[in-house]
């Protein structure tokens, strides 16, 4: 009787060494889960400012685009601007150098 009392003592030690090791494996595997997880959302919050600087970057970009086209669909500009920088002169002006 004493020798089935140890046996099935040892038995139980087993059976829960077996029960923590699996808990602790399903543990683990649900920590690498979790960071898995919080290391993605980190990744793509990241991402998402980047592209939101980006965005707010080429919107003042495409606003100071708009301001010149509107600046060179003025002909009296342009013209003005032909004759400052490449020295333009219109039919019967004579040119004169500063």
């Amino acid at each position: 009787m004493e020798r089935a009392n140890r046996r099935e003592q040892k038995n139980r030690g087993s059976r829960l060494s077996w029960r923590k090791a699996v808990l602790i494996v399903l543990a683990f595997a649900a920590l690498l889960w979790v960071g898995n997880v919080a290391y993605e959302w980190y990744h793509l919050h990241t991402e998402m400012v980047h592209m939101q600087q980006e965005e707010i970057r080429l919107r003042q970009e495409q606003q100071e685009l708009a301001e010149q086209k509107a600046h060179y669909n003025d002909l009296q500009a342009v013209e003005k601007e032909a004759r400052e920088q490449l020295g333009l002169v219109k039919e019967k002006e004579v040119p004169y150098i500063r």
